[in-house]
């Protein structure tokens, strides 16, 4: 493959997502849903960092993502470190690329599409 040639499937990295968060569900829910409705091919694990979330509707949905094999949640009890959060969950990740992602954005469809990922 040169670089000018799009990746097929089976040539794709795996990738982890990691996300820290703290309550906010009307910003992290558009990000994970967005994610886990990525047409991306590859493998994905989505890593979601929990600093301490209280509100009863972001854990309830935190739970519930949980049916989702490619999700994790981690829980970060301590005071909040965005690098010690990152690095944690890097230490966690399985995937071939890490993204760091926050909890504000939303994925369009063609950032994790196989004509956007060439080797470098």
């Amino acid at each position: 493959m040169n670089e000018t040639e799009p990746m097929t499937v089976a040539e794709l990295p795996s990738c982890s997502i990691i996300i820290p968060t703290r309550d906010k569900l009307e910003l992290l829910k558009p990000c994970v849903d967005s994610i886990l409705a990525s047409p991306y091919a590859g493998d994905l694990q989505v890593l979601i960092v929990d600093n301490g979330s209280t509100d009863q509707k972001t854990l309830s949905y935190l739970d519930s993502i949980l049916a989702d094999a490619r999700v994790k949640v981690l829980s970060w009890n301590r005071p909040f470190n965005f690098s010690e959060i990152n690095n944690m969950a890097a230490n966690q990740a399985t995937g071939d690329v890490l993204c760091f992602l926050n909890n504000d954005i939303a994925v369009s469809y063609t950032h994790l599409t196989l004509p956007t990922i060439y080797s470098v």
